[in-house]
């Protein structure tokens, strides 16, 4: 099994942020200072911990009526 925690660089990035975006995560939890840049180190953190489980209890809301 592939431990993605033990990746230095990250093919695509930009699915990750926007997965943990999506999660309800905040700019300043997983992103570099000043930027919109995925800061690697800070978000890695969120993997095996806390997205599992938010991902679990994620529920779309569906189409407006």
């Amino acid at each position: 099994m592939i431990n993605i925690k033990s990746f230095r660089v990250l093919k695509m990035p930009r699915i990750i942020k926007g997965l943990l975006f999506l999660l309800g995560k905040e700019r300043n939890d997983i992103c570099s200072p000043n930027s919109s840049l995925l800061f690697w180190k800070k978000a890695k953190v969120f993997i095996d911990g806390e997205m599992p489980r938010l991902m679990k209890e994620y529920r779309a809301l569906g189409a407006k009526p």
